[in-house]
């Protein structure tokens, strides 16, 4: 058994692979009557959850328990919060997905042999508080590591759902051959691809042991991911300024919940309890549970217990239902309506004080990131790892708006489009333009030498369909040095240059000498000008979209192509363009158009 260090630092990345998002929402406004509470969903007296629809993030996390793992379980305890905290933000479809959390154990000898030293401590859970517990109940033991057959256990006896667009993840943490046990690991790697789910491989040592012992998953049958952790870093904890605050708030937080029914109390207390569990690895980690507790991922995930989220998630609840015994000792004298009332008023504090520690928590994010880019090394690590993470869950359609991924960012070299030197470049042809713009007479002269080529940058699809006799083609967006020389070598070639904004699609009159309705539509939804919309286009615009023809724009701001063509074509050193500045009507005999969604009679005008 290898004798590792200090897990530190690295396993905050085993939780933070699961990490999408770093912020809190905050529940919505209450109405100002103690009396009212604003339901975000119902559900039936037995406390179960029926709120439909919401995509689903289930990560299973299966931790290597062996005897020498114990700075992997130290460093996973401390974690914890970060899932939550970094998923806060994740959407989909704009809606934020629920966050389950599934834990199990392995290689540890104190559970039997008969079970593969393999053992479920939750099923999925939104019950954060239950994970943090069993989280701090697990002891490391010397064992046998079997891989495969965690893996296998994990999608056997888990409900991972059957929705195709959720974010299922298994990660499994260890530091043996991957390939230990009766169970082959590519037989579970292939049943979790075929399930959809993600398995990444952390391994807890130096890359080439993880490499040379199996745990690279890229290379088998598994869309995860493989990362090694380095056993000798610590997990660094950036103190803020808003600390303080928000670790008072969070006191002044748990006194807004009011535990009923037979086991509320026992989870009361244990709120608290993991309270003081996250704050052993210091101030920084027991914030990290305050925003977490602050998340959609913890708020109204306790109404098996907490009243504020019962009546929250059902306002139809029976507050008379419930013995006295069972409710908080203030409450026990109170008539029914008193108890509402206090309820309600305790909502209220709560969403006072969820807008607290959201602007705080936005602060803080701030901050560190801000620290973050002077750690350099010490934060690669967890920045790659959230690069995995994110190019799994980006090909289930979430969205991220998270500092962490921000910061992540950072760490990237920047990108070759230089906003400066585009505007400065603008303003140079900005004057030249005023001198190269031609009506449609000048322009088909123009077209008439040798030495002049109309070029149309306009998308393929639309230049295929229709374009003005004689244009050569380039897509605006390939646009580059290659291409442009391969079309046009000599960069002294007079260019001519025009776009659907020459064209009046938007003037009924302008097609008064089009009989065919078929060609009118063609010329409408090929040329249309690119006017600015004038207000949002709703659904039903929307679903009109094959015979929108321009009506909804404001007539006084366009975008057209002809501008950044003229800007970049001078850019790559072709200097000797001219734009045609004139609107051609549709119906206007000067006007030949070639493309196969033109009849031929129309394309023999002008001859």
């Amino acid at each position: 058994m290898k004798q590792l260090k200090q897990i530190g630092f690295g396993i905050s990345s085993l939780l933070l692979l699961a990490a999408l998002t770093r912020n809190s929402p905050v529940l919505p406004r209450l109405h100002a009557s103690p009396n009212s509470f604003a339901s975000l969903a119902s559900i039936p007296a037995d406390g179960t959850d029926r709120v439909a629809a919401k995509k689903k993030i289930r990560l299973a996390i299966l931790l290597d328990t062996s005897g020498s793992m114990d700075g992997l379980i130290d460093q996973a305890k401390s974690q914890l919060w970060n899932i939550v905290n970094e998923m806060g933000k994740a959407t989909v479809n704009g809606k934020t997905p629920e966050l389950e959390i599934a834990l199990y154990q392995y290689g540890n000898d104190g559970i039997s042999a008969k079970a593969g030293f393999i053992r479920q401590e939750t099923p999925f859970t939104s019950q954060l508080d239950l994970v943090s517990e069993k989280l701090f109940a697990l002891r490391t033991n010397g064992g046998s590591e079997f891989c495969g057959q965690a893996i296998y256990r994990s999608l056997d006896e888990l409900e991972w759902g059957g929705d195709a667009g959720d974010y299922k993840a298994i990660f499994i943490a260890g530091n043996e051959p991957f390939s230990q046990g009766n169970i082959s690991p590519d037989e579970a790697l292939a049943r979790a691809g075929n399930g959809g789910i993600f398995v990444n491989a952390i391994y807890c040592g130096p890359i080439d042991a993880g490499l040379k012992e199996g745990w690279d998953l890229s290379q088998r049958k598994s869309r995860g991911g493989f990362l090694n952790i380095d056993s000798d870093q610590k997990t660094v904890y950036i103190e803020t300024p808003y600390d303080q605050q928000i670790s008072a708030l969070n006191g002044q937080l748990n006194d807004t919940y009011v535990w009923y029914g037979e086991a509320g109390e026992m989870n009361y207390d244990n709120m608290n309890v993991q309270d003081n569990n996250a704050a052993v690895y210091g101030m920084g980690n027991r914030v990290n549970r305050a925003l977490a507790k602050n998340s959609s991922n913890y708020q109204t995930r306790n109404h098996s217990w907490d009243l504020v989220d019962r009546l929250n998630t059902d306002t139809k609840f029976d507050l008379g239902t419930v013995k006295n015994q069972h409710l908080p000792e203030v409450m026990r004298g109170m008539s029914t309506a008193e108890k509402r009332e206090y309820v309600a008023a305790k909502q209220q504090q709560r969403a006072a004080i969820n807008q607290q520690i959201s602007d705080l928590g936005l602060l803080r994010d701030r901050y560190i990131r801000a620290e973050r880019t002077k750690l350099g090394d010490q934060a690669s690590l967890e920045n790659a790892m959230l690069g995995v993470i994110q190019d799994q869950a980006l090909s289930k359609g979430f969205a991220f708006a998270s500092t962490a991924m921000d910061a992540r960012k950072e760490q990237f070299a920047a990108s070759l489009a230089d906003m400066d030197y585009f505007l400065e470049l603008a303003q140079e042809v900005k004057e030249i333009r005023k001198d190269r713009l031609v009506n449609f007479n000048q322009f088909l002269e123009m077209a008439a030498d040798p030495n002049t080529v109309i070029l149309d940058a306009r998308g393929q699809a639309h230049f295929d369909a229709m374009h003005l006799r004689g244009a050569i083609h380039l897509d605006y967006a390939a646009f580059n040095a290659y291409d442009l020389a391969r079309l046009i070598p000599n960069k002294d070639t007079r260019i001519l240059i025009y776009c659907n904004n020459n064209i009046d699609t938007d003037s009924p009159n302008g097609f008064s000498g089009i009989v065919s309705p078929r060609l009118r539509l063609d010329i409408q939804r090929n040329l249309v000008s690119k006017g600015a919309p004038a207000r949002p286009l709703g659904n039903a615009s929307l679903q009109q979209a094959d015979n929108y023809s321009g009506a909804e724009v404001d007539p006084q701001k366009t975008l057209a192509l002809n501008i950044p063509t003229f800007i970049n074509l001078h850019g790559y050193g072709y200097t000797n363009v001219y734009e045609l500045n004139e609107l051609v009507s549709p119906n206007d005999p000067r006007l030949v158009l070639e493309g196969n969604a033109i009849p031929a009679s129309w394309s023999r005008r002008g001859r």
